[in-house]
């Protein structure tokens, strides 16, 4: 790596580093100001407050880093700019794609480290921040013992299921009732029992009744037990996945529902566009920095505070309107899941290479961008 590689990436680090760190500090102020009376009237613990932002720091820097990128590849652009050191670097004969590669080069490897944060150890996280502020701060004791109320699921072989109580932890269910549909969604039969349990790797029916519909909708046949076999197959660690948010299921519990939503013939779109999407964030790093270095070299000479201005202008709508519409997209079917989370990707960055390489190409001139006293 030569001298003026190993410079320009460290000076990029620096102010990354920065960037990173006040926009960290100002999301936990903002966030604690915000929750300070909820903090109060539960009458929350310091070291509770303390655990709970601090699982949310896996979470909170995989939203902010993109930022602290874009802001971090200006500061470190004007810096240069400010010293004469680019338009040295121009003169001497260096090409401004050949400047743009330490910086694209070090994004690339914060984006490929941050993608197994993406992956798990931010979900991980968020999901014992949960944790902590719905039991440790907000006492619901409900959901320490693992227990959800009044849902419902869809099985195998157009079967819903409703369930009054789910007990996780004692592998328990209570008032649930099973209703079955033919090929043409009319009710085959359904199933009412007071409770269920998880015997022999079995959901057993227990004090219950059966009921038998023709295709008119008239009941035909009805039936008491007292235990019966439920052809139930969602086990209870797939209905506690069910329960779980999906920003707080790691990459093995996601492609685990997603495989239960497979099987039940419900194509996953939400799933897999949230799967795609811990991928393809990480590599905005990159986009933001072509966005800026781009803009940078178009703006040169109309003055430094305009080009910070546009760049940052362009890099909210893309981070903060392009990615979300397009995921949102992706969420309700409309485009492929994969496709939804690098949509926004892909277009930016083309958009902002191809201008950047037509101004490398024919305009290398050093007064592209001017000096600043």
């Amino acid at each position: 790596m030569k001298v003026i590689d190993r410079y320009l990436i460290k000076s990029f680090l620096c102010s990354l580093f920065y960037c990173l760190t006040a926009f960290i500090c100002l999301y936990l102020v903002i966030d604690l100001i915000s929750n300070t009376d909820e903090f109060v009237s539960e009458g929350a613990k310091f070291i509770d407050i303390v655990n709970y932002y601090r699982n949310l720091l896996p979470d909170i820097y995989i939203k902010i880093m993109p930022i602290s990128t874009l802001i971090g590849i200006i500061i470190t652009l004007n810096y240069l700019n400010k010293y004469n050191e680019l338009t040295a670097l121009w003169a001497s004969g260096v090409s401004s794609m050949k400047i743009l590669m330490p910086f694209l080069l070090v994004s690339a490897i914060i984006s490929l480290a941050s993608v197994p944060v993406s992956m798990n150890i931010a979900p991980k996280s968020m999901s014992k921040a949960r944790y902590i502020w719905k039991v440790n701060i907000g006492k619901q004791y409900q959901l320490k013992k693992k227990i959800w109320t009044d849902f419902a699921f869809l099985d195998v072989k157009n079967r819903i299921v409703h369930v009054g109580l789910f007990n996780a932890k004692d592998k328990y269910m209570h008032n649930i009732k099973i209703t079955q549909y033919d090929k043409n969604y009319n009710i085959k039969n359904t199933i009412n029992a007071k409770e269920a349990k998880w015997i022999n790797k079995k959901w057993m029916l227990f004090d219950g009744l059966v009921r038998v519909f023709d295709t008119e909708g008239s009941i035909i046949k009805t039936e008491n037990f007292k235990q019966l076999g439920s052809a139930i197959t969602e086990t209870p660690r797939d209905l506690l996945i069910k329960q779980a948010e999906l920003p707080h299921l790691d990459i093995k519990l996601l492609k685990r529902r997603i495989k239960s939503l497979i099987k039940t013939k419900c194509y996953p779109y939400r799933e897999l566009t949230e799967l795609h999407s811990r991928i393809s964030l990480p590599f905005s790093n990159l986009v933001m920095i072509i966005i800026a270095f781009s803009i940078m070299l178009v703006m040169g000479k109309k003055g430094k505070k305009e080009s910070i201005g546009i760049a940052l202008s362009i890099g909210f709508i893309y981070y903060g309107i392009a990615i979300p519409i397009t995921l949102a997209i992706g969420r309700d079917g409309a485009i492929k899941p994969w496709l939804a989370a690098w949509l926004a990707n892909i277009i930016f960055a083309l958009l902002q290479d191809r201008k950047s390489t037509r101004l490398n190409s024919s305009h290398t001139d050093i007064s592209r961008m001017p000096s600043s006293a």
